[in-house]
């Protein structure tokens, strides 16, 4: 397969994903019940291999700076929501291992469980609210369902290659500092998502894809310690279940702080 016969069936699919996946989460409760969270992810992934579609080939578009400009405010709202499920995921099962009083345990865990649920309706009536101006990517999305652009990458060896290069040198500049990580997570999502798009006729795109995935996880991780370690904050000021609920979320959150230095380690290793 040559780059001119790169298929287009990859776009087409997440651009219906994702389209299906908006329609179903700007549904006003009671319409419909919650949205799960693999649902959530699946709709922001589709919206980010589009992204870097379009990114790695602009020259297949006639507008793409439009179309970047629709995808990243259709993701936008999604980032709140899949935070909160990344909570539910991580804090609901660390609880059992911090020391509590069995006779606060419960009401600690209850307590938690109530705050991470508020954060996530609060997120998800935020993604209702934005549904006006989510048309214009519900649009770009249906047109691309049906007669998707047809991307070509003059170079794919020599953009994946730039893309990785991209990625260590963020890391390395970051030294350490989260909102800089997360910058090199979102250029991570690039590069993956962008080797995943060329693997049908890029002979090294397999293993950018594997060293890509493994970067993105680890900074993944990175990203999910700090908002959790934020939270569990936010949390111990306004709830908390009293003083041993108090104790409860500062011991998660050096827990977070601890996985948040050892995965970054981790990532630097890898440079």
């Amino acid at each position: 397969m040559t780059v001119e016969e790169l298929p287009t069936e990859y776009v087409a699919q997440h651009a219906a994903r994702a389209l299906a996946g908006l329609r179903q989460l700007t549904l006003p409760p009671p319409t419909s019940d919650p949205p799960s969270a693999d649902l959530v992810h699946d709709t922001r992934t589709s919206l980010r291999r589009l992204r870097a579609v379009v990114r790695a080939s602009p020259d297949a578009l006639e507008e793409p700076e439009a179309a970047a400009r629709m995808l990243r405010a259709a993701a936008g709202p999604l980032g709140a929501v899949r935070d909160a499920d990344v909570l539910a995921e991580t804090l609901l099962p660390a609880l059992d291992d911090v020391s509590l009083p069995r006779a606060v345990a419960t009401a600690v865990r209850a307590d938690l469980e109530d705050a991470v649920a508020l954060e996530r309706e609060e997120a998800l009536a935020a993604l209702v609210a934005a549904q006006n101006s989510l048309s214009e990517a519900a649009q770009l999305l249906e047109r691309w369902s049906d007669d998707p652009p047809v991307p070509r990458p003059p170079f794919p060896a020599r953009l994946l290659a730039s893309l990785r290069s991209e990625v260590r040198a963020r890391i390395s500049a970051a030294q350490g500092e989260a909102a800089a990580l997360h910058g090199a997570r979102k250029a991570a999502k690039r590069w993956r998502y962008t080797a995943e798009w060329l693997e049908p006729i890029e002979p090294s795109a397999a293993q950018h894809l594997e060293q890509a995935r493994d970067l993105q996880d680890l900074l993944g991780g990175v990203q999910d310690a700090v908002v959790a370690a934020s939270f569990l904050r936010r949390w111990a000021v306004h709830g908390a279940g009293g003083p041993a609920g108090r104790a409860a979320a500062g011991a998660l959150a050096a827990r977070q702080e601890q996985r948040r230095t050892e995965l970054t380690a981790r990532a630097q290793g890898m440079l």
